[in-house]
Protein backbone atom coordinates (compact mmCIF):
# COMPACT_ATOMS: atom_id res chain seq x y z
CA UNK A 1 0.00 0.00 0.00
CA UNK A 2 1.20 3.54 -0.96
CA UNK A 3 1.03 6.21 1.13
CA UNK A 4 0.50 8.94 -1.86
CA UNK A 5 -1.42 8.01 -4.70
CA UNK A 6 -1.39 10.28 -7.83
CA UNK A 7 -3.86 10.93 -10.00
CA UNK A 8 -3.29 12.95 -12.93
CA UNK A 9 -3.06 12.77 -16.55
CA UNK A 10 -0.54 10.65 -18.47
CA UNK A 11 -0.07 13.86 -21.27
CA UNK A 12 1.46 15.07 -17.92
CA UNK A 13 3.88 12.56 -17.09
CA UNK A 14 6.82 14.24 -17.18
CA UNK A 15 5.98 16.88 -15.00
CA UNK A 16 4.38 14.54 -12.61
CA UNK A 17 7.40 12.60 -11.79
CA UNK A 18 9.17 15.69 -10.82
CA UNK A 19 6.76 15.38 -8.14
CA UNK A 20 6.79 12.09 -7.12
CA UNK A 21 10.39 12.91 -6.86
CA UNK A 22 9.93 15.07 -4.13
CA UNK A 23 7.26 13.53 -2.12
CA UNK A 24 9.61 10.15 -2.03
CA UNK A 25 11.99 12.68 -0.40
CA UNK A 26 9.53 13.44 2.20
CA UNK A 27 9.95 9.91 2.88
CA UNK A 28 6.47 8.75 1.86
CA UNK A 29 5.77 5.95 -0.55
CA UNK A 30 4.58 6.85 -4.15
CA UNK A 31 2.53 5.31 -6.66
CA UNK A 32 2.11 7.03 -9.81
CA UNK A 33 4.26 4.77 -12.63
CA UNK A 34 1.51 2.96 -13.95
CA UNK A 35 3.63 -0.17 -15.03
CA UNK A 36 1.00 -2.68 -14.46
CA UNK A 37 2.36 -6.01 -13.72
CA UNK A 38 1.87 -8.57 -16.76
CA UNK A 39 -0.64 -10.83 -16.51
CA UNK A 40 -2.81 -8.65 -14.21
CA UNK A 41 -5.80 -6.09 -15.57
CA UNK A 42 -5.44 -2.54 -15.95
CA UNK A 43 -8.34 -1.23 -14.32
CA UNK A 44 -7.68 -3.73 -11.18
CA UNK A 45 -4.54 -3.06 -10.29
CA UNK A 46 -5.15 0.76 -10.26
CA UNK A 47 -8.64 0.71 -8.29
CA UNK A 48 -6.93 -1.40 -5.96
CA UNK A 49 -4.01 0.95 -5.30
CA UNK A 50 -6.28 3.68 -5.38
CA UNK A 51 -8.52 2.22 -2.79
CA UNK A 52 -5.78 1.57 -0.42
CA UNK A 53 -3.46 4.57 -0.72
CA UNK A 54 -3.48 6.79 2.21
CA UNK A 55 -3.78 10.08 0.41
CA UNK A 56 -4.66 11.35 -3.17
CA UNK A 57 -3.00 14.06 -4.64
CA UNK A 58 -5.46 15.03 -7.75
CA UNK A 59 -2.65 17.28 -10.47
CA UNK A 60 -5.07 19.72 -11.79
CA UNK A 61 -4.23 20.88 -16.02
CA UNK A 62 -5.66 21.21 -19.03
CA UNK A 63 -5.63 17.94 -20.04
CA UNK A 64 -6.50 16.23 -16.29
CA UNK A 65 -9.84 17.88 -16.12
CA UNK A 66 -10.55 17.12 -19.38
CA UNK A 67 -10.47 13.56 -18.34
CA UNK A 68 -13.37 11.00 -17.28
CA UNK A 69 -10.47 9.08 -15.35
CA UNK A 70 -9.03 11.57 -13.28
CA UNK A 71 -12.46 12.91 -12.36
CA UNK A 72 -13.55 9.45 -11.40
CA UNK A 73 -10.60 8.75 -8.94
CA UNK A 74 -10.71 12.78 -7.54
CA UNK A 75 -14.60 11.50 -6.73
CA UNK A 76 -13.24 8.32 -4.98
CA UNK A 77 -10.51 10.11 -3.06
CA UNK A 78 -13.25 12.95 -1.80
CA UNK A 79 -15.73 10.55 -0.85
CA UNK A 80 -12.92 9.28 1.04
CA UNK A 81 -12.23 12.21 2.84
CA UNK A 82 -8.13 11.72 1.43
CA UNK A 83 -8.55 14.18 -1.77
CA UNK A 84 -5.45 16.73 -1.84
CA UNK A 85 -6.07 18.90 -4.79
CA UNK A 86 -2.60 20.01 -6.36
CA UNK A 87 -3.17 22.88 -9.45
CA UNK A 88 -0.07 22.95 -12.06
CA UNK A 89 -1.97 24.82 -14.36
CA UNK A 90 -4.10 27.76 -14.32
CA UNK A 91 -7.36 25.73 -15.45
CA UNK A 92 -10.92 25.69 -13.50
CA UNK A 93 -11.26 22.47 -11.47
CA UNK A 94 -14.57 20.74 -11.91
CA UNK A 95 -17.40 22.03 -9.79
CA UNK A 96 -17.33 19.02 -7.50
CA UNK A 97 -13.98 19.49 -5.98
CA UNK A 98 -13.73 23.02 -5.74
CA UNK A 99 -14.59 23.31 -1.98
CA UNK A 100 -11.20 21.62 -1.45
CA UNK A 101 -8.06 24.25 -0.99
CA UNK A 102 -5.41 23.33 -3.72
CA UNK A 103 -1.85 23.81 -3.51
CA UNK A 104 -1.20 26.37 -6.29
CA UNK A 105 1.85 25.44 -7.78
CA UNK A 106 1.11 27.00 -11.21
CA UNK A 107 4.33 28.61 -11.21
CA UNK A 108 6.34 25.74 -10.62
CA UNK A 109 9.70 25.43 -12.15
CA UNK A 110 10.75 22.62 -9.74
CA UNK A 111 12.23 24.26 -7.29
CA UNK A 112 11.94 22.35 -3.73
CA UNK A 113 11.72 25.80 -1.38
CA UNK A 114 8.40 27.01 -3.06
CA UNK A 115 6.20 28.40 -0.68
CA UNK A 116 2.99 26.44 -1.65
CA UNK A 117 4.80 23.21 -1.28
CA UNK A 118 4.24 23.66 2.26
CA UNK A 119 0.84 23.22 1.58
CA UNK A 120 0.72 20.16 -0.22
CA UNK A 121 3.30 18.78 2.51
CA UNK A 122 0.81 19.68 5.56
CA UNK A 123 -2.33 18.40 3.71
CA UNK A 124 -1.03 15.10 2.80
CA UNK A 125 0.33 14.99 6.48
CA UNK A 126 -2.87 15.42 7.67
CA UNK A 127 -4.45 13.14 6.30
CA UNK A 128 -1.81 10.35 7.16
CA UNK A 129 -1.98 10.61 10.38
CA UNK A 130 -5.85 10.61 10.65
CA UNK A 131 -5.83 7.78 8.57
CA UNK A 132 -3.33 5.68 11.55
CA UNK A 133 -5.63 7.10 14.03
CA UNK A 134 -8.12 5.47 12.42
CA UNK A 135 -6.28 2.22 11.78
CA UNK A 136 -5.52 2.14 15.49
CA UNK A 137 -8.47 2.97 16.69
CA UNK A 138 -10.21 0.53 14.66
CA UNK A 139 -7.72 -1.91 15.97
CA UNK A 140 -8.56 -1.65 19.54
CA UNK A 141 -12.33 -1.58 19.25
CA UNK A 142 -11.60 -5.13 17.04
CA UNK A 143 -9.72 -6.73 20.41
CA UNK A 144 -12.17 -4.99 22.97
CA UNK A 145 -14.71 -6.77 21.18
CA UNK A 146 -13.18 -9.75 20.95
CA UNK A 147 -12.59 -9.97 24.63
CA UNK A 148 -15.87 -8.62 25.38
CA UNK A 149 -17.75 -11.61 23.78
CA UNK A 150 -15.28 -14.60 25.28
CA UNK A 151 -16.07 -13.22 28.99
CA UNK A 152 -20.04 -13.35 27.70
CA UNK A 153 -22.06 -16.15 28.13
CA UNK A 154 -25.09 -17.08 25.96
CA UNK A 155 -28.47 -16.43 28.17
CA UNK A 156 -30.08 -19.13 25.63
CA UNK A 157 -27.91 -22.02 25.97
CA UNK A 158 -25.06 -23.33 24.16
CA UNK A 159 -26.41 -22.74 20.80
CA UNK A 160 -27.32 -19.32 19.64
CA UNK A 161 -30.42 -18.54 17.46
CA UNK A 162 -28.11 -18.09 14.29
CA UNK A 163 -26.85 -21.87 15.10
CA UNK A 164 -30.31 -22.95 15.60
CA UNK A 165 -31.54 -21.34 12.12
CA UNK A 166 -28.88 -22.75 10.38
CA UNK A 167 -29.73 -26.36 11.45
CA UNK A 168 -31.13 -28.77 9.64
CA UNK A 169 -32.95 -28.14 6.28
CA UNK A 170 -33.45 -23.97 7.62
CA UNK A 171 -29.53 -23.89 6.07
CA UNK A 172 -30.68 -24.38 3.16
CA UNK A 173 -33.23 -21.73 2.84
CA UNK A 174 -30.47 -19.41 4.87
CA UNK A 175 -28.07 -20.37 1.79
CA UNK A 176 -31.15 -19.64 -0.74
CA UNK A 177 -31.27 -16.36 0.74
CA UNK A 178 -27.94 -15.29 1.07
CA UNK A 179 -27.63 -16.54 -2.54
CA UNK A 180 -30.61 -14.48 -3.76
CA UNK A 181 -29.17 -11.53 -2.51
CA UNK A 182 -25.84 -11.57 -3.98
CA UNK A 183 -27.22 -12.40 -7.35
CA UNK A 184 -29.32 -8.82 -6.49
CA UNK A 185 -26.12 -7.13 -5.80
CA UNK A 186 -24.18 -7.89 -9.12
CA UNK A 187 -27.41 -7.18 -11.20
CA UNK A 188 -27.87 -3.86 -9.72
CA UNK A 189 -23.78 -3.17 -9.80
CA UNK A 190 -24.02 -2.95 -13.45
CA UNK A 191 -27.42 -0.84 -13.26
CA UNK A 192 -27.90 2.41 -15.36
CA UNK A 193 -27.09 4.27 -11.49
CA UNK A 194 -23.60 2.95 -11.51
CA UNK A 195 -20.30 4.18 -12.58
CA UNK A 196 -18.89 1.15 -14.42
CA UNK A 197 -20.18 -0.24 -17.06
CA UNK A 198 -20.20 -4.49 -18.60
CA UNK A 199 -19.69 -3.90 -22.58
CA UNK A 200 -19.64 -7.36 -25.03
CA UNK A 201 -18.68 -6.82 -28.08
CA UNK A 202 -19.44 -9.57 -30.79
CA UNK A 203 -17.89 -10.57 -33.92
CA UNK A 204 -19.45 -11.97 -36.83
CA UNK A 205 -17.96 -12.84 -40.49
CA UNK A 206 -19.62 -11.70 -43.55
CA UNK A 207 -22.04 -14.78 -43.46
CA UNK A 208 -22.80 -14.20 -39.69
CA UNK A 209 -20.91 -17.07 -38.44
CA UNK A 210 -19.04 -15.62 -34.82
CA UNK A 211 -15.15 -15.27 -35.44
CA UNK A 212 -13.82 -17.16 -32.53
CA UNK A 213 -10.09 -15.92 -32.91
CA UNK A 214 -8.55 -12.55 -32.70
CA UNK A 215 -8.81 -10.11 -30.17
CA UNK A 216 -11.03 -6.87 -29.74
CA UNK A 217 -9.29 -3.28 -28.33
CA UNK A 218 -11.57 -0.45 -26.81
CA UNK A 219 -9.44 3.19 -27.14
CA UNK A 220 -10.53 4.65 -23.88
CA UNK A 221 -9.49 8.28 -23.22
CA UNK A 222 -6.71 7.23 -20.63
CA UNK A 223 -5.94 3.74 -22.24
CA UNK A 224 -6.43 1.01 -24.65
CA UNK A 225 -8.56 -2.42 -22.88
CA UNK A 226 -7.83 -5.70 -24.64
CA UNK A 227 -9.94 -8.87 -24.82
CA UNK A 228 -9.91 -12.52 -26.80
CA UNK A 229 -12.95 -13.84 -28.68
CA UNK A 230 -14.57 -16.63 -26.77
CA UNK A 231 -15.63 -19.62 -28.99
CA UNK A 232 -18.98 -17.65 -29.22
CA UNK A 233 -17.29 -15.31 -30.91
CA UNK A 234 -17.63 -12.00 -27.78
CA UNK A 235 -15.30 -10.35 -25.94
CA UNK A 236 -16.78 -8.94 -22.49
CA UNK A 237 -15.07 -6.07 -21.15
CA UNK A 238 -16.21 -5.36 -17.25
CA UNK A 239 -15.61 -2.44 -15.26
CA UNK A 240 -15.65 0.69 -17.73
CA UNK A 241 -15.91 3.55 -16.60
CA UNK A 242 -19.59 4.80 -18.06
CA UNK A 243 -18.34 8.70 -17.90
CA UNK A 244 -16.02 7.68 -20.89
CA UNK A 245 -19.09 6.37 -22.78
CA UNK A 246 -20.94 9.84 -23.86
CA UNK A 247 -19.19 9.69 -26.84
CA UNK A 248 -18.04 7.10 -29.59
CA UNK A 249 -15.19 5.18 -29.21
CA UNK A 250 -12.75 3.58 -30.85
CA UNK A 251 -12.89 -0.31 -31.27
CA UNK A 252 -9.88 -2.72 -33.65
CA UNK A 253 -11.00 -6.31 -34.32
CA UNK A 254 -8.75 -8.42 -35.12
CA UNK A 255 -8.28 -12.29 -36.46
CA UNK A 256 -6.01 -14.31 -38.33
CA UNK A 257 -7.12 -14.62 -41.83
CA UNK A 258 -9.57 -11.53 -41.44
CA UNK A 259 -9.10 -8.01 -42.26
CA UNK A 260 -8.53 -5.98 -39.25
CA UNK A 261 -11.26 -3.13 -38.81
CA UNK A 262 -11.94 -0.30 -36.84
CA UNK A 263 -15.27 1.15 -35.76
CA UNK A 264 -16.15 4.63 -34.48
CA UNK A 265 -19.82 3.75 -32.11
CA UNK A 266 -21.34 4.47 -29.05
CA UNK A 267 -20.87 1.73 -26.21
CA UNK A 268 -23.72 2.90 -23.74
CA UNK A 269 -26.98 1.38 -25.34
CA UNK A 270 -26.65 -1.38 -23.10
CA UNK A 271 -26.98 -4.09 -25.78
CA UNK A 272 -24.35 -6.05 -26.97
CA UNK A 273 -22.30 -4.43 -29.79
CA UNK A 274 -22.27 -6.56 -32.81
CA UNK A 275 -19.58 -6.17 -35.65
CA UNK A 276 -19.01 -7.66 -39.04
CA UNK A 277 -15.42 -8.78 -40.20
CA UNK A 278 -14.19 -9.02 -43.61
CA UNK A 279 -12.67 -11.88 -44.79
CA UNK A 280 -8.98 -11.52 -46.78
CA UNK A 281 -8.52 -13.13 -49.79
CA UNK A 282 -5.16 -12.22 -52.40
CA UNK A 283 -6.61 -11.43 -56.11
CA UNK A 284 -4.69 -12.66 -58.80
CA UNK A 285 -2.61 -9.94 -59.12
CA UNK A 286 -1.48 -10.31 -55.51
CA UNK A 287 -3.10 -7.55 -53.80
CA UNK A 288 -5.33 -8.23 -50.71
CA UNK A 289 -8.84 -7.67 -50.96
CA UNK A 290 -11.74 -7.36 -48.78
CA UNK A 291 -15.16 -10.02 -48.68
CA UNK A 292 -17.64 -8.67 -46.28
CA UNK A 293 -21.04 -7.18 -46.16
CA UNK A 294 -20.74 -3.36 -44.95
CA UNK A 295 -19.85 -3.50 -41.12
CA UNK A 296 -22.97 -3.18 -38.89
CA UNK A 297 -22.59 -1.81 -35.11
CA UNK A 298 -26.19 -2.67 -33.04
Amino acid sequence: MADVFLSYSSADKSIVKGVAALLEKRGWSVWWDRQIPIGQRFDTVIESELHNAGCVVVIWTKNSVASEWVKNEAADAAQRGVLVPLMLEDVTIPLAFRRIEAAMLTDWKGEEDHPELAILYQSIETILRRKEKDVIGADISTNGSKKGNESTRNPFGEKSWLKKVLAGPALYVSLAVIASLGIWWLIDSTSAGSVEKNVTVRVFDWKRNPVTQGEVKIYLDEYIRTQSLDKMGQAVFTGLPVAMMKNKKKIEVSSPGYSTRTFDTLLANGKPLELVLPLKISSPDMSNQDIFLNPVAH
